[in-house]
Order: structure tokens, then C-alpha cells, then sequence
């Protein structure tokens, strides 16, 4: 391996190892490689891996499963931040992500509900359309703006 790409790693080895006791409220901007899903990249010990669980694996010890992954209470995919981050499941992200109006999903909506929420809009708020639908508030707004048709399923 050439000397510049062992300095090039030891400088991100370094990075991670001064912030995983950052103390900051204010999200820690991953400032090297990201992969295509948006979240950072490196290489650590020897292995490609996700910043973000590298450092919530350095800032409170391993996953308790091979499955938990490294939840982020920002929202923010580039962020490390170790306050920010906790070890999870797949469903506590997903259920975390509905309560903070995160579009995790569309599910299936009739063509009548369609209507039927286009209909509410201005007599009932979007977040209780959002909870009789089983929806997020953002995908509300967009079905009343007409600019989400979404997949009908009837």
C-alpha cells in the first residue's frame, strides 16, 4: 500500500477517534466518503464500513445483534454525532421515523381515500388525516397539493 493511502486512512482513523467524545448538541457532518444511500463510508481496521455505526460502535460499545443498526434521532444521514446516535432494530427506526413525520413508506391508499383526503383539507389538520390514514403528515400535504397521485390499490 502506498504511503499516501496509509496517511489518507490513518487521517479518517483519527478523525473518528477524536469525535466519538464530541459533547456538541449540533449534528457532526461526516466530511469524507459517502455511498450512494447517503451515508458516510470508510475504512476502519480494515473493512469498509458505515461511519455512523462505526462510531456508535465506538461511542457505546458493540450492537447487541449482528441486526441492530446505528439509529440517528437527526434524521440527518451525514451526521456521526454520538449523542445522535443509539443501537436499534429495523421496526424502531421505521417507528421512529413515523413519529417524527418522516416518509418511511406509502402504503396503499384506495382511490376513494384519495378523495377523501383532498376532501378534508382545511376541515380537519393534517396530522389527525395522517393518523386515520395511517400516513405521514408530509404525504398528506402532498396527496392535498395534487402532487402525489400515489399507487392506488383500488
Amino acid at each position: 500500500m502506498s504511503e499516501r493511502k496509509k496517511k489518507g486512512r490513518n487521517v479518517v482513523q483519527k478523525w473518528i477517534e477524536d469525535n466519538v467524545t464530541f459533547e456538541g448538541s449540533e449534528c457532526l457532518l461526516w466530511p469524507f466518503t459517502f455511498g450512494g444511500n447517503g451515508y458516510g463510508w470508510v475504512q476502519y481496521q480494515g473493512r469498509s464500513a458505515n461511519a455512523s455505526r462505526v462510531m456508535c460502535r465506538l461511542a457505546h460499545g458493540d450492537p447487541p445483534t449482528e441486526a441492530s443498526e446505528a439509529l440517528h434521532s437527526c434524521d440527518n444521514k451525514k451526521c456521526v454525532n454520538p449523542n445522535h446516535l443509539r443501537w436499534g432494530t429495523k421496526p424502531e427506526n421505521a417507528l421512529d421515523a413515523i413519529e417524527r413525520g418522516q416518509r418511511v413508506y406509502k402504503p396503499r391508499l384506495s382511490k376513494d381515500q384519495f378523495r377523501q383526503i383532498r376532501e378534508m383539507r382545511g376541515a380537519v389538520t393534517q396530522r389527525e388525516i395522517a393518523r386515520r390514514f395511517g400516513i405521514t403528515i408530509a404525504y398528506v400535504s402532498k396527496i392535498q397539493l395534487n402532487s402525489e397521485t400515489g399507487k392506488t390499490a383500488g
